[in-house]
């Protein structure tokens, strides 16, 4: 052994090519294949500021809420209507199942197809309100604070369910504002819900018979021969110890708001409530008497209305919004009997008054404007200021 390292020194020694080799073969054994698997891990490593859709970190389309206070008016087919005070909360939350959906390049608004989504609506006594329009709306702080608190929640709705966006517009399209980009989706939802029945008392009218010379007499007789022989007649709502159920499954119209970049395509999209438009068939016992049955078509519209600068600011937004309930059919009409009201004197509970129970198997409607609750809150008075 000592003579081959004698004789591989002497090699070397008296030639320094040998040595260059031996170096470049060490390098080349040890530190190009480290560079080499260094190079390999970057290029495979997945990038940290990317999503699946390899364009943006963070993915859009998460909780969308609102909680609005507001004035509606309600009402039902060939019915006097009432004008009420309303608080109503929306939430939405995606449904974390499945991939996050890719679109084609453009930047992802809707985020995950399913969500979770619930309404709760409450509706205050009807209230009289007299003073001229300009006057409520620049007052509409001060008149929902005056309303009492027992007469605060009259009637309320509450319905939950889920949808499926099933399709959008791949690229945002140009609003009503130069700066403003919108994306349009469309799903199908479906919700299960109930309304509170009204107080009997609350809904009690009280009328005086038609005499015997009217011409009335008859027909009145004819459709209500338990009040014949009584003076009076009143006519309530039952007595109901259950909700009032519905349910129904359809189409959705969602509109998202996005600001508009410096290259004019469409930013982050405004953390604000968008639009919807909602057509749906189901049941529901409010206008079908109080039983589950028939069809009831479902219409309703929610829109964000910008009166001052962008929507960016919650104080400067109204929510408008309207639904329908319309019981598929043919309608059913009569012919009506005009009869006298009872002074405000004569009671439900009195001797001569005959009670008849008449539950709402009408269309009914209702409409109505309302502002975000936190920006009602923290500025009441500069609320519609330009």
């Amino acid at each position: 052994m000592s003579g081959l390292v004698t004789r591989l020194w002497k090699t070397l020694s008296g030639n320094p090519s040998a040595w260059l080799a031996i170096f470049l073969s060490v390098y080349g054994a040890g530190v190009v294949p480290a560079a080499a698997q260094q190079t390999e891990t970057k290029e495979t490593q997945p990038a940290a500021q990317e999503d699946p859709c390899g364009r943006t970190r963070f993915a859009n389309g998460g909780e969308i809420s609102e909680f609005i206070v507001g004035f509606q008016q309600a009402g039902a087919s060939a019915a006097k209507s009432d004008q009420s005070y309303f608080i109503d909360f929306f939430g939405s939350e995606p449904i974390p199942v499945g991939k996050y959906p890719c679109d084609g390049g453009e930047r992802q608004f809707f985020g995950p197809r399913a969500r979770w989504w619930g309404n709760v609506r409450l509706a205050s006594y009807p209230q009289q309100i007299n003073a001229p329009v300009g006057q409520f709306i620049s007052d509409f702080a001060n008149q929902v604070a005056n309303v009492p608190v027992n007469k605060l929640v009259h009637t309320a709705e509450f319905i939950a369910g889920v949808e499926y966006r099933v399709t959008q517009f791949r690229r945002p399209i140009n609003g009503t504002d130069q700066e403003e980009r919108q994306q349009f989706g469309v799903s199908v939802f479906g919700g299960i819900g109930a309304s509170s029945p009204l107080e009997p008392n609350d809904t009690l009218q009280i009328f005086e018979t038609p005499s015997a010379t009217s011409a009335q007499r008859a027909a009145f007789v004819k459709a209500y021969p338990q009040a014949a022989n009584t003076k009076y007649v009143g006519f309530l709502s039952p007595d109901r110890d259950r909700f009032l159920r519905q349910f129904s499954i359809g189409l959705r119209l969602t509109t998202i708001y996005a600001k508009r970049d410096r290259y004019g395509r469409a930013d982050l999209p405004y953390l604000r409530a968008p639009a919807m438009i909602s057509v749906s068939l189901g049941r529901n016992e409010v206008v079908t008497g109080g039983h589950l049955e028939g069809v009831v078509n479902r219409i309703e519209g929610f829109y964000p209305l910008v009166l001052n600068k962008d929507r960016s600011g919650r104080a400067a937004i109204v929510y408008l919004f309207g639904s329908a309930f319309l019981r598929v059919g043919g309608a059913h009409q009569v012919a009506p009997l005009i009869l006298k009201p009872a002074d405000t004197n004569v009671h439900g509970y009195d001797a001569d008054v005959t009670l008849i129970t008449a539950p709402s198997n009408r269309d009914t409607y209702m409409i109505g404007a309302g502002i975000d609750v936190t920006q009602l809150m923290k500025q009441p008075a500069g609320l519609f200021r330009r």
